[in-house]
C-alpha cells in the first residue's frame, strides 16, 4: 500500500523539523539545508559567510547584514535605528522616542510604546493616557 499525499506531507514536515538549527554545528546558524550540515540562514545580527560559517555584523545595532566582497553592510537595524542612504551602518533617529524612522523623508513613521506621532511625523509626544 502506497503513501498518501497527507502521509508524504507529514514525513516532509518531520524531516524539515529535524533539520532545525539544533541539527548542525555552525555557530549562530538559524536554519540548515535538508542535509542538516549546510547553513542557509544565520541568527539575527549575523550574515552567511559560506555554508559553514556565520559572521557577526560589524555594527551591534544591525539586526540583519550582508557581506559583499570585504564590506559588511547592515540591511536592517534594531528598533530605534535605521540605515542612512548610502551608508553601511545603523544610525539613531534625530527624533526622540521614534521607533521607525524614514531616512528618505526624515520623518518618524512609528513612535515607541507610550508615545504618539505628531501630524507629519516630526515628533513623538508622550501619551497622557498611557498605562503600563
Amino acid at each position: 500500500m502506497g503513501l498518501t499525499t497527507t502521509m508524504k506531507l507529514i514525513l516532509l514536515a518531520l524531516l524539515l523539523i529535524s533539520t532545525s538549527s539544533s541539527s548542525g554545528s555552525v555557530p549562530n546558524c538559524a536554519s540548515y539545508s535538508l542535509d542538516g550540515v549546510s547553513c542557509i540562514d544565520c541568527d539575527s545580527g549575523y550574515h552567511l559567510d559560506d555554508p559553514s560559517s556565520c559572521g557577526s555584523c560589524i555594527d551591534s545595532y544591525c539586526s540583519a547584514c550582508t557581506l559583499s566582497g570585504a564590506v559588511n553592510t547592515c540591511t536592517s537595524c534594531i528598533s530605534g535605528y535605521y540605515v542612512p542612504p548610502g551608508y553601511f551602518y545603523c544610525a539613531t533617529s534625530s527624533i526622540s522616542n521614534c521607533n521607525v524612522f524614514d531616512s528618505t523623508s526624515s520623518i518618524c513613521l512609528t513612535c515607541n510604546a507610550g508615545y504618539i506621532l505628531s501630524s507629519g511625523g516630526a515628533s513623538c509626544s508622550m501619551c497622557s493616557n498611557f498605562m503600563l
